[in-house]
């Protein structure tokens, strides 16, 4: 009978980059190692996360309060009202401004009319 002889190093692991060494050194490959995570990293998730908390909770206060006030005080209407009159107003100005003989509209129109229809007489 022949009896085995035991190893006494073990059992040995194997290496899985075995026959590789090579050939990550002279292509200048890096092996992924584990990265510890950096405590401040945390730190700064929590406060942002705090933050935004509280930006939001901020923002849902003033809209609920917002809302309670325009459902009871409603002046859409009446802002529109002025809104419309004021650029009604514009509108009438701008065109008592245009119908003049002398205003830029005019001498623009005079000097582009002359120069394309001026070969015809």
């Amino acid at each position: 009978m022949s009896k085995k002889k035991k190893d006494p190093k073990g059992p040995q692991e194997i290496n899985p980059l075995l026959g590789f060494e090579e050939f990550i050194q002279t292509h200048n490959i890096h092996i992924h190692q584990k990265v510890n995570p950096d405590k401040s990293d945390e730190g700064k998730i929590q406060s942002f996360l705090e933050n935004n908390y509280k930006r939001l909770s901020k923002t849902t206060h003033l809209f609920q309060n917002q809302l309670s006030m325009v459902d009871k005080y409603d002046q859409s209407f009446r802002i529109f009202k002025e809104i419309s009159k004021e650029v009604a107003e514009d509108k009438k100005e701008l065109i008592e401004v245009l119908k003049q003989s002398d205003s830029l509209l005019n001498r623009s129109l005079q000097a582009i009319f002359n120069s394309h229809f001026s070969d015809l007489e």
